[in-house]
């Protein structure tokens, strides 16, 4: 399978487009993805929201220490 995405400025132009398309056999329009956020990275701004943060930390001897505890 091979996949082409357009970027479309002139609206006016999709309809036409989305007409040839769909007359073409084997051809076929999919839904655009939705950028979502990951779960991990909305749980670690929630982190952040609620102040559970480390640091800042001025040398790697510090976090280490920071993570030992």
């Amino acid at each position: 399978m091979t996949q082409l995405t357009l970027n479309i400025e002139n609206k006016e132009m999709l309809g036409v487009l989305k007409t040839l398309i769909k007359n073409l056999n084997g051809v076929t329009i999919a839904p655009p993805k939705k950028n979502s956020p990951s779960k991990q990275l909305i749980e670690a701004f929630n982190d952040a929201n609620e102040g559970n943060v480390s640091g800042p930390f001025n040398s790697v001897e510090e976090l280490m220490l920071h993570l030992a505890q």
